[in-house]
Formats: C-alpha cells, structure tokens, sequence
C-alpha cells in the first residue's frame, strides 16, 4: 500500500476471496481458477471472506458499519 499509496491518506477495499469471483457467469466466459491452499482451503465463500476479513483487521483495516467495505488511514500509522 505504501509503495503505491502517492499521497494517498485512505485506503477502502472490499475484502472477497477472489476464488468465488466468476460463480454464476457463463462456463465459458469463466477465466481458469486457482485453487485457494493454505488458510483458505476447502472453506466456502462466507467462511473464506470472513477469514479474509480478518486478516485484514489484523493489520489495521476497520469495518465499514452497513457496508461490506473496509478502511485504513495511512495518516494516522507512525512511521
């Protein structure tokens, strides 16, 4: 985020394990998907995004109350 960041002082993702991102389109629109290994094996999509939720509230991101985004000021990180 850093590296890229330019000034930047909020950042705001939407945290979805991309494994579940071409469900529902058309088989042949479908790119080749890479099976997740590690922390997110054999989970389903609720499980994985919350996992994935949590990792990134591990490094400091917040809940969005009644959103599913996420935020981090990187003005208030020391350095």
């Amino acid at each position: 985020m850093e590296r890229f960041a330019g000034g930047v002082s909020l950042v705001v993702l939407k945290a979805f394990p991309l494994q579940f991102e071409s469900e529902g389109q058309p088989s042949d629109n479908r790119r080749a998907r890479v099976l997740p290994q590690g922390r997110f094996a054999g989970l389903n999509e609720e499980a994985a995004t919350l996992r994935l939720r949590q990792y990134y509230s591990d490094i400091g991101f917040k809940l969005i109350p009644k959103t599913s985004l996420m935020a981090l000021s990187l003005d208030l990180r020391l350095p």
